[in-house]
């Protein structure tokens, strides 16, 4: 039995880290929306006090703060301008890292 050290190590080593960031959590969340997400999409959610929307991302273990906004589409556009950082990121691994790794 295992004090959850062994469980941690394989995740870890399926996580495929490259600078500080999961490729395999960016491809996983590409399409999914947590259940606990109140506004059907991920990363923009309502402010209990003041009503409006608010638009978030995180990356390189960095929350991004993408704006307070009064109209829901407006935070939902907010985040996915800030998902280009994600989806240049994957660009980036896919077209110069893997090319990289393969050659040495």
């Amino acid at each position: 039995k295992s004090c959850g050290c062994l469980q941690r190590e394989c995740i870890k080593d399926n996580l495929c880290l490259v600078a500080g960031t999961s490729v395999t959590k960016l491809e996983r969340m590409k399409n999914r929306t947590i259940s606990t997400n109140t506004s059907g999409h991920t990363g923009v959610y309502r402010q209990k006090k003041t009503g409006k929307w608010v638009a978030q991302i995180g990356f390189r273990n960095k929350r991004y703060y993408l704006g307070t906004y009064e109209k829901k589409e407006d935070a939902i556009q907010a985040r996915k301008c800030g998902e280009r950082m994600h989806e240049d990121f994957l660009d980036w691994y896919y077209s110069v890292y893997l090319s990289e790794k393969a050659e040495n």
